[in-house]
C-alpha cells in the first residue's frame, strides 16, 4: 500500500497484487564459484495453464535433476506450498516471497518447521536460503 498527499487529504493507494508472472523466471542460491566447490542450487519457477506456479528446485552437484517439484498458490503475494502434498507426515507450507529487486526468499510459514526443507536435499543441505534472479 502507498500514500499520496492529495491536497490536505490522504489518499491510500493499493499496490497491484502480484501474479505468478511477477516470479516466474530461474533464480539461484548463490553463483557458482570455487568456494562451494562449482556448485549451485536453484529454483525454476513457471505458470501453469491455470496461472499457479510450477515450483522446480535442482542443484547442479545432481547434474541439474530435479530434487524437488511441486504446485503452489499465490497468496498474499507469496507462493505457498503445502508440504504435506509432498510428503504426508509433513504440516509445514514453504514460503516463496519476495524481499527484494530480483531477490526470493525460501522459508516455512513457521519458523519451527523450517528443518522440513532439509528433507529434499542430500548432505545436510536446505531448500531455504534466499534465491537470486538470473538475468
Amino acid at each position: 500500500m502507498s500514500l499520496h498527499n492529495h491536497q490536505d487529504s490522504i489518499v491510500l493507494q493499493r499496490e497491484k497484487p502480484l501474479s505468478i508472472h511477477d516470479f516466474e523466471g530461474k533464480y539461484f542460491l548463490s553463483p557458482i564459484s570455487e568456494e562451494n566447490n562449482g556448485f549451485t542450487q536453484y529454483v525454476d519457477i513457471r505458470s501453469d495453464n491455470q496461472e499457479r506456479p510450477n515450483v522446480w528446485f535442482a542443484s547442479s552437484d545432481a547434474k541439474g535433476e530435479t530434487i524437488f517439484s511441486a504446485r503452489g498458490h499465490i497468496i498474499n503475494n507469496q507462493i505457498e506450498i503445502a508440504l504435506s502434498e509432498i510428503n504426508k507426515n509433513m504440516n509445514s507450507t514453504m514460503v516463496i516471497r519476495f524481499v527484494g529487486d530480483n531477490l526470493l526468499e525460501v522459508s516455512t510459514a513457521d519458523f519451527d518447521n523450517r528443518y522440513d526443507l532439509n528433507y529434499f536435499c542430500r548432505g545436510g543441505g536446505s531448500l531455504a536460503g534466499e534465491y537470486i534472479k538470473q538475468k
